[in-house]
């Protein structure tokens, strides 16, 4: 009954098909290729990225210290990353779909998703997507393409804008 819900509250997960990308390009140049191979308008923003705030966790002290030890108290650090969003605005349906960049640094966007470097939104109608995704195999930096189930996700809340 709470996935029905959740559903209800928001639209987004119902209208959209995803799809894992793996590819070994960064962002501004998958958009570049994407927009080379396909002829869709393909933005990113930097002002759009998602930032993910980081914890990575500090060494524990040794539980044994001398009067010479010079080891300073090592506390957590926390860094952002932000991860990149790319849109692409279909100019046949005027439909907006959407490329998040997954992986960064040692940053995952969707933790169960992280052998995908991007995912991939579409707004496409099932026919309209088939054609598309042949396309996108077409461009020489897509390694694979996965169709997702994305109500199986519990981190899926990270793709909302």
């Amino acid at each position: 009954m709470k996935l029905f819900l959740s559903e209800e509250i928001d639209p987004f997960f119902n209208i959209y098909q995803f799809y894992g990308l793996t590819s070994n390009v960064k962002p501004a140049k998958l958009c570049w290729l994407l927009q080379n191979y396909l002829n869709q308008d393909f933005t990113r923003d930097p002002e759009t990225d998602i930032p993910v705030l980081n914890v990575i966790k500090a060494p524990r002290k040794p539980l044994l210290q001398t009067l010479f030890d010079q080891s300073t108290a090592n506390k957590d650090k926390k860094e952002w990353s932000f991860h990149a969003l790319i849109k692409i605005h279909f100019s046949s349906t005027q439909k907006t779909g959407y490329i998040y960049q997954n992986k960064i640094n040692q940053s995952i966007l969707i933790p169960e998703l992280a052998n995908f470097d991007y995912i991939f939104a579409s707004p496409l109608s099932h026919q309209n997507d088939k054609a598309f995704i042949k396309l996108l195999k077409l461009v020489p930096s897509i390694h694979h393409i996965h169709t997702l189930d994305i109500y199986e996700i519990q981190s899926k809340n990270n793709l909302l804008l």
